[in-house]
């Protein structure tokens, strides 16, 4: 019994489903807010996004409480969504969002 529940959570932890996330980040105090299609995969240690039409892949790094890739941040805790706005259009600060979780649909293949 201990072994198979043993094997069940090194089974859980090796798996991890992706998650897909929509966020806005405003850029400029409430103005202008940005949509942003974020896919997540830890088991891959990747973040895709969306943004303006054009789609990239970046390497992340996980932690208990955020997911980093580039200049940004994504708090596993409350989904706050932060950028490093100094790196992102040239202005000192911290350009800040929020994100949901996005349920898929069930697909047939």
């Amino acid at each position: 019994m201990f072994a198979a529940m043993t094997l069940m959570l090194a089974q859980a932890s090796t798996t991890s489903p992706l998650v897909h996330l929509d966020c806005l980040l405003d850029y400029s105090s409430g103005d202008r807010q940005v949509p942003w299609q974020i896919t997540v995969n830890e088991a891959q240690q990747t973040v895709d996004y969306t943004i303006k039409g054009r789609t990239r892949r970046q390497a992340a790094r996980f932690t208990a409480d955020a997911v980093y890739f580039e200049f940004y941040i994504i708090s596993r805790v409350d989904l706050t969504f932060k950028g490093d706005v100094v790196n992102t259009v040239g202005r000192k600060g911290w350009a800040r969002g929020q994100c949901r979780i996005v349920e898929l649909k069930a697909r047939a293949f």
